[in-house]
């Protein structure tokens, strides 16, 4: 799952029930297509927005800015670019971090005892803090009067300190003990769409190329020391569990698409 930031959208077409014979087999229940505005090979334009906006319980406001860019380059190529960035604050905070040194050792409370000294606490505000980038990029090319080829390229990266959600069962706020949860997610969409007038029918091939990568931390104290009442030889009964998963994944996926569809009259 991405939560693309979508921008510059011409139209977006929802098509109900079975999709598949043009969209393949995930379309079965439908298809919700959201169509970008190509680039203009007659007109230049450029275009700024900016938003400001107020969260309870955050300290700061959050806000966006955007822009896009369309440059015709001649009578056969034009250029259309558009980018984002958003800062979302965080409204979430913690009371019971514990703290760490610099190389990630957590500070006793009683170093004098470090077999059995609890740890050292403190309040973190909006640790759900967010940073978001985007930009797209898409050359068109009119190669000949019944041929275009359009050249685009995608790209989003996510950066977050922290999760805005809960345990069931679990306060965040006392029961977090590293809740600094960093996440970084990055996305590149790269795709090449021909198009072709062949008279009796639109002949389209798309092929497209994606990555998806995201590193995140999250913390699983309260798991290992709910764990540990059940069984505690498997910890050795550690008096001071402060435990992190870290965890990495990469997906890629390529896909190749012919269409012809068929003009309107006919038999076909």
């Amino acid at each position: 799952y991405v939560n693309l930031k979508l921008s510059d959208i011409q139209r977006i077409e929802v098509l109900r029930g079975p999709q598949g014979t043009l969209y393949g087999s995930g379309a079965v229940g439908g298809t919700v297509k959201v169509l970008h505005n190509p680039p203009d090979l007659h007109d230049f334009s450029a275009e700024v927005s900016s938003d400001v906006s107020e969260t309870s319980h955050a300290e700061n406001p959050s806000y966006d800015m955007h822009a896009i860019l369309n440059v015709p380059l001649n009578e056969q190529l034009g250029f259309r670019l558009s980018a984002g960035y958003e800062s979302i604050a965080g409204f979430t905070n913690a009371l019971n971090a514990v703290v760490f040194t610099a190389n990630q050792q957590p500070v006793l409370a009683n170093p004098a005892s470090p077999l059995t000294s609890g740890l050292v606490y403190q309040p973190l505000s909006h640790i759900d803090d967010a940073l978001s980038s985007s930009l797209r990029a898409a050359l068109l090319w009119k190669a000949a009067p019944w041929l275009d080829a359009t050249l685009a390229y995608q790209r989003q990266d996510d950066h977050s300190n922290g999760f805005s959600q809960e345990t069931e069962g679990y306060a965040y706020e006392t029961q977090k003990l590293v809740p600094e949860e960093p996440d970084h997610r990055t996305v590149d969409l790269e795709s090449l769409t021909l198009t072709a007038d062949a008279g009796f029918a639109t002949v389209t091939s798309s092929t497209s190329y994606s990555t998806n990568s995201d590193d995140n931390t999250y913390d699983e104290s309260q798991f290992i020391i709910a764990y540990n009442q059940f069984s505690p030889t498997l910890y050795g009964n550690y008096p001071r569990i402060s435990s992190l998963f870290f965890t990495t994944s990469r997906d890629t996926a390529f896909t190749q698409e012919f269409r012809v569809v068929s003009k309107e009259g006919g038999d076909w």
